[in-house]
């Protein structure tokens, strides 16, 4: 640029021409602040002589300038939107200086343009909109700019009805027309829920659908090029239509890199992971396009997606490994390191399927081999993996080290996998009783405060992570708290807290929630949800409601789902309503164990033993193998009817028959104490309680002393007033049962 303005300096006479190169070098250079200098001496020129008058390759020589500082720029929040300040302020002085020339009217098209698709660029789309809407002339650039910027600032509504606009009114579609419309359409079917086709039962999204295959039938019209292919196969991809995209993928007789990448990725996310093996071997034997670290990093995910469905980890060195899954794995590990130079996105795919397959060093390993640059997605990965695996202290101490590691500071997703870590360690310390609790729970509101103190909080997925770690550690006011700061909180999000809700005995509030979420639009429960609300009538003792979301469950067909049809037959067994459960349990043409199970559990709960013992029988009719929770229901049925001779006989079947498969476990155990000390058989109660293979819990140990306190058995009741000591439960109600077995006034 200086031997240019030494050229340009050194002539005698400028023309427009002149100007327009010296303006357009500096901008295209990044030398923005030059360019405007330039451009304010060629207008100042033009006013002492006519001979030089900007013209519209000189605006647009400047507005480019803007565009590649539109990109460096950060940009900041501004009402809710990333802005490029700096970039807006500088179009904003151009478009100021064209607009007294008149070069943003109709014969300035060119100019018109390009401040549409800079003011979209730079975060503006009212000014975009505003340029648009007065250009007397548009053409099909006027409209493909606003689109894609309406696309990228997530209006993709808005870019679909321009789409619509634009043909209605005359305008020829061109390949990056189609290929916007449909990112648009994709983005959009990324927001919208799933929901089960009728025809095949995968899961799709209906509404991005339809509109995909609108716009794939104008686009039949103009003819598929591989760029518009590629588009329409991922968006297929995306709406769950596999079978769409692979009629897209068929069709085409030239097949680049790109478009053979997207349908083998497509396939692996809609969890059709042997359709895309097949494709990748297909690629590597017919195709001419040699396979990238794109193409690897889709097959190590589809590898993932069929082990998760075919193989059932298997007990190594104490550790739960999937071996298929992990020697396929070092196959493609191996055949990367001999074609290619292993990069981010491709180590981050491999340490995922090597936490995936149980081997942790594996993951490590990768890790180590980009020691020297390791990025945050790297790093959110470990953690994410070594979280899976039960190794929550090793997940929360990578992200301490990633805290202190230079260069690499932790973002949302690094915080959603260290809060799901401290979840997961708190789940494990609460159903350990281990002392550990407390720190767990200090470790997540920690992490809490570093989350908000960073700006970070405000996500999404951050903020969802936040509701499942508090409702796991019971502190719904917490839960609830970050949950009312979500601005549209996700079904799943939902759920979390009516679950919490519900686990926690709080009914009435999961009720109250359940209708908050109905009332908000554009969000319908799902199975899950609508599971969800069934339990908790149960627990608020809400019949007529229970009944009310039974009706919502028919309206939408899913009254024949098992897991459904399993909370409803649960729900009407709570309130002795057997006649209901038997005609849900009727209903359901699919019925596996824990279905069966769910009936068995409700005739017990009514402490009628024939019709459990005859469910029993029926269900081992149908090939089902009763499970540890039926011989639990069969033997409270039993204590309920005082029948302990017949609940000794099975808890002997138990043990005794290979025909069960069925180990007895402390619950069982629990169901046999109860029984005899209904019979008041407490000294066998005891003998029980100590022929334990396992330890006693307390659980065990109350029964008994409540019993005592019935019976007033004093020497039995201090055994189990010892034995309630020595493990640390000495609650106020044992101790309240103990005075009550020895009666007021004595001493203890």
């Amino acid at each position: 640029m200086v031997d240019s303005q030494r050229v340009f300096d050194g002539m005698v006479q400028h023309d427009g021409v002149s100007w327009n190169s010296l303006i357009q070098g500096y901008a295209t250079n990044g030398e923005m602040p030059r360019a405007l200098g330039i451009l304010s001496l060629m207008i100042w020129e033009s006013e002492k002589s006519s001979s030089v008058i900007p013209t519209p390759r000189t605006f647009v020589a400047a507005l480019k300038g803007c565009s590649k500082l539109a990109v460096e720029e950060d940009g900041r929040l501004v009402n809710g939107k990333l802005v490029k300040v700096s970039a807006l302020q500088k179009v904003s002085e151009i478009h100021l200086v064209a607009a007294k020339y008149g070069r943003t009217d109709s014969t300035s098209v060119f100019v018109g343009n390009s401040l549409v698709d800079l003011y979209a660029k730079c975060g503006s789309l009212e000014d975009a909109r505003r340029v648009f809407d007065r250009m007397d002339h548009r053409d099909r650039v006027s409209w493909n700019v606003l689109m894609a910027g309406c696309a990228f600032h997530g209006e993709e509504e808005a870019s679909l009805e321009l789409f619509e606009r634009m043909l209605l009114q005359g305008y020829a579609a061109n390949s990056r027309s189609f290929v916007t419309a449909l990112k648009a359409c994709s983005s959009l079917a990324e927001k919208e829920e799933a929901i089960k086709g009728s025809r095949d039962g995968q899961f799709v999204k209906i509404v991005a659908l339809e509109k995909a295959m609108a716009i794939h039938s104008q686009a039949e019209r103009l003819g598929l090029d591989v760029y518009m292919a590629s588009a329409m196969i991922s968006l297929y991809a995306r709406c769950g239509s596999i079978v769409n995209g692979l009629k897209v993928f068929d069709r085409m007789l030239c097949r680049d890199l790109v478009m053979w990448n997207t349908m083998i990725l497509g396939c692996a996310e809609n969890h059709d992971a042997e359709l895309s093996l097949e494709l990748f071997e297909a690629m590597s034997k017919h195709s001419c396009e040699a396979p990238n670290a794109r193409t690897l990093v889709a097959v190590l995910k589809a590898c993932v997606y069929l082990a998760e469905k075919e193989e059932e980890a298997q007990e190594i060195c104490g550790k739960k490994i999937r071996v298929m899954l992990l020697e396929r794995g070092m196959a493609l590990h191996a055949r990367a390191k001999a074609t290619m130079e292993l990069n981010g996105f491709l180590a981050c795919a491999l340490v995922e399927l090597y936490s995936k397959s149980g081997s942790l060093v594996d993951s490590m390993a990768v890790f180590e081999a980009m020691a020297h640059d390791p990025d945050v997605t790297l790093w959110t990965a470990l953690i994410t993996g070594c979280a899976d695996n039960g190794e929550e202290d090793l997940a929360l101490e990578l992200f301490s080290q990633m805290q202190s590691h230079g260069g690499c500071a932790p973002d949302a997703h690094s915080f959603v996998a260290a809060i799901r870590a401290c979840g997961s360690s708190l789940a494990a310390a609460k159903e350990s009783r281990e002392t550990k609790v407390l720190v767990c729970v200090e470790r997540g509101m920690a992490l809490h405060f570093e989350a908000t103190k960073q700006g970070f909080v405000s996500n999404k997925f951050l903020a969802s992570a936040l509701v499942d770690m508090y409702v796991r550690c019971s502190s719904m006011d917490d839960a609830r708290r970050v949950f009312a700061a979500i601005q549209r909180p996700e079904v799943a999000t939902w759920n979390t807290l009516l679950l919490g809700y519900v686990e926690s005995g709080q009914g009435e509030l999961a009720l109250e929630t359940y209708e908050q979420m109905k009332a908000r639009g554009g969000l319908e429960p799902n199975a899950s949800t609508l599971g969800l609300a069934l339990r908790a009538c149960g627990v608020a003792r809400r019949l007529e409601t229970g009944k009310r979301v039974h009706g919502e469950l028919c309206r939408r067909g899913l009254e024949s789902d098992a897991v459904l049809a399993t909370s409803l037959i649960d729900f009407y067994a709570k309130f002795g309503s057997l006649d209901n459960s038997r005609q849900v349990f009727d209903s359901v043409s699919t019925r596996d164990v824990i279905t069966w199970n769910a009936l068995i559990a409700g005739w017990s709960s009514q402490g009628s033993y024939t019709n459990s013992l005859a469910l029993f029988y029926a269900m081992q009719d149908e090939d089902l193998r009763p499970s540890s929770v039926t011989f639990v229901s069969l033997l409270n049925a039993c204590s309920h009817a005082g029948m302990v001779e017949r609940a000794r006989k099975i808890f002997r079947a138990m043990e005794e028959s290979s025909k069960f498969a069925v180990t007895p476990g402390i619950e069982h155990y629990g169901c046999m104490i109860d029984v005899l000390c209904r019979a008041n058989q407490l000294d066998d109660a005891v003998a029980m309680v100590r022929g334990m293979p396992v330890e006693a819990n307390a659980v065990a140990w109350t029964i008994i002393l409540n019993e005592c306190w019935k019976r007033q058995n004093l020497v039995v009741g201090a055994l189990a007033f010892d034995a309630l000591q020595r493990m640390g439960f000495t609650t106020s109600s044992a101790f309240t049962l103990m005075t009550r077995t020895y009666g007021a006034g004595q001493s203890l």
